[in-house]
């Protein structure tokens, strides 16, 4: 966040920020344009850390005397497809609405919210299943435009750093002494079950007996999941709301003038006569 003052080595924040919106979609131009012309991902070695594996991130781990468990009320939470974009799905041409991988990018978000998963998993779980539901389209051309934002989303996702991965990690996790962890584990699994699928809660007790590990039980809530998306809450991306915020009030700017007045449109010459 900006500091007190308004202006950042001259420039006022306001235009800082309309720069960095048109930084965002020219990349964003850039990599839709390069998709659309290939029949796969394209080279992007000039760009950075375009079309390249994503980052490893290790799942979180607590010290020695301690293990990792699902923090109480367990959440989960998606964006849609923009959250891998850092809020870019305002320059998209479509939205998460008509998006035929939004469930797949909201199975995504909420996989980063499983304590001790690893974000490979979640990121290599996005593409099979973007890749199945777009192969599954007979249109040709619906096809293609969703295996190309399926892959532009794939690319962002490879782009992005470990930092927002950790954060959801952090608030997803808490270490407990190891003996109390069987129970936590259990308890998460309950929580779940007794939420979700209460028809199913006989089933938690030998869950819990296979899901023994930190890594075990994530694979275990992942597919849980994936079998109960109901348990995901759709929310508003706030990084998505701002940029549109910011877009909205600058397009107002524009039709005032920048003083509050509407700009009126000259008359024709023939009204102008009479």
């Amino acid at each position: 966040s900006p500091p007190p003052h308004n202006s950042y080595c001259g420039v006022s924040w306001q235009a800082f920020n309309m720069m960095a919106l048109r930084c965002s979609s020219l990349v964003y131009s850039i990599a839709l344009i390069e998709i659309s012309n290939a029949n796969q991902m394209p080279n992007f070695s000039g760009f950075g850390d375009f079309g390249q594996e994503g980052k490893f991130c290790p799942p979180f781990r607590c010290t020695k005397e301690y293990e990792a468990v699902p923090r109480r009320p367990m959440k989960f939470t998606s964006s849609g497809c923009g959250a891998a974009m850092s809020g870019m799905q305002v320059f998209s041409p479509g939205s998460d609405e008509n998006d035929p991988t939004q469930p797949c990018c909201d199975q995504h978000n909420a996989c980063y919210q499983v304590c001790g998963i690893a974000k490979s998993a979640c990121d290599e779980k996005l593409k099979t299943c973007s890749a199945k539901v777009c192969d599954a389209i007979e249109d040709e051309d619906e096809k293609k435009k969703c295996s190309t934002n399926a892959e532009l989303t794939q690319m962002m996702v490879n782009m992005s750093d470990c930092r927002r991965f950790d954060s959801l990690q952090g608030a997803a996790c808490e270490c407990v002494d190891k003996g109390k962890a069987p129970e936590k584990r259990e308890a998460a699994i309950r929580f779940f079950y007794k939420k979700y699928a209460p028809d199913s809660v006989d089933k938690v007790p030998s869950l819990a007996k296979k899901a023994d590990t930190a890594k075990k039980l994530a694979g275990l809530l992942q597919k849980l999941l994936i079998k109960y998306p109901q348990a995901i809450k759709k929310v508003k991306d706030p990084q998505a709301a701002q940029m549109e915020e910011m877009m909205r009030k600058a397009r107002e700017k524009e039709d005032t003038g920048g003083d509050g007045t509407k700009v009126e449109e000259d008359e024709p010459d023939e009204v102008q006569e009479l």
